[in-house]
């Protein structure tokens, strides 16, 4: 069982240090609906990487979205 959980399902501690915040950091974001709650199992809370990777995809969704850079300044990006 322990093979089939480490294989599919993260810990706290690897969720945070995939994400490089502090356990305080990750039950506030949690608290506020910003990130999936964890799964308990056990004693252990555990998330699965698909939706870890999931959520940052999501993340990088808005960095794709973000359309403050005129036409003229991302030319002038693309010529250096």
């Amino acid at each position: 069982m322990e093979n089939l959980i480490s294989s599919k399902y993260l810990t706290k501690a690897a969720v945070l240090e995939t994400l490089e915040i502090s356990e305080r950091n990750l039950e506030n974001i949690v608290r506020e609906q910003k990130f999936p709650p964890g799964v308990k199992i056990g004693k252990k809370l555990y998330w699965s990487r698909e939706v870890l990777e999931m959520w940052l995809e999501a993340q990088f969704v808005k960095q794709l979205d973000f359309k403050t850079f005129s036409r003229r300044s991302m030319s002038r990006l693309n010529r250096h």
